[in-house]
C-alpha cells in the first residue's frame, strides 16, 4: 500500500506526506497560531520572543501529547488485531480516527450481507 501513496495521498515536493491538506489550508492554519502569539504592533526584537513563545508552547503541548500516550493505552471499541496495532502506533487523536473509520466500514460491511 505504501507504494501506491501517491494514490491516495498528496505528496509535496520534499517527499512529506500532508494528508490531503493543501497548502492554502497549512498557511491559514500557521496563520490563526501565530496570530494568538504576535502582533503587527510588534518590533522585530518582541516578534522573535513572542515566536520562540510560540514554539516553546508548541513544544511543550507536544510532549504533553507523547508522555499521555506512553502512559496509556485507548480503548478499543470491539477487540480486533488491527486496533491493537493502531493502539500503538498511532497517536491517540490519529487512533480515534482510525478506530472511527473502521467501525464504519465494519458497520457498512454488515449491511451490504
Amino acid at each position: 500500500m505504501f507504494k501506491l501513496k501517491e494514490k491516495w495521498a498528496l505528496v509535496y515536493g520534499r517527499q512529506s506526506f500532508c494528508a490531503d491538506i493543501t497548502t492554502t489550508q497549512r498557511s491559514e492554519s500557521m496563520n490563526n497560531v501565530v496570530k494568538r502569539y504576535v502582533s503587527y504592533k510588534n518590533n522585530l526584537s518582541q516578534f522573535f520572543d513572542h515566536f520562540q513563545n510560540l514554539i516553546d508552547s508548541r513544544r511543550y503541548e507536544e510532549l504533553k501529547a507523547d508522555f499521555r500516550a506512553s502512559i496509556s493505552t485507548p480503548v478499543l471499541s470491539f477487540p480486533a488485531q488491527i486496533l491493537k496495532h493502531a493502539a500503538n502506533i498511532y497517536t491517540r487523536e490519529v487512533f480515534k480516527l482510525f478506530q472511527n473509520e473502521l467501525c464504519k466500514a465494519h458497520d457498512n460491511s454488515l449491511l451490504i450481507f
